[in-house]
């Protein structure tokens, strides 16, 4: 899980080395890691470990409440890394 944007299949191709993408095995598979990524809890987690917050969860439904959950814990993390 990663929070990449969904690939075209010429990049899928290019990656795999193979011609053939099953795409809609592929939006499948990434809608099932954009569920698990763009979850509140996780994504307040992300923040507080630094990550940037990612571009696959900008076009959920809840886009702005996870921003807020994800800026929440970058500034948790900002804070606990100036106390140290």
């Amino acid at each position: 899980m990663n929070g990449l944007p969904v690939k075209d299949n010429q990049t899928l191709a290019d990656s795999f080395n193979d011609p053939q993408v099953d795409r809609s095995e592929y939006l499948r598979g990434y809608a099932d890691g954009q569920k698990k990524v763009c979850e509140e809890g996780f994504i307040h987690a992300w923040g507080v470990a630094g990550k940037s917050f990612p571009a696959s969860c900008d076009t959920v439904e809840n886009a702005a409440k996870l921003h807020e959950s994800w800026q929440q814990g970058m500034d948790k993390s900002m804070r606990s890394s100036r106390l140290n």
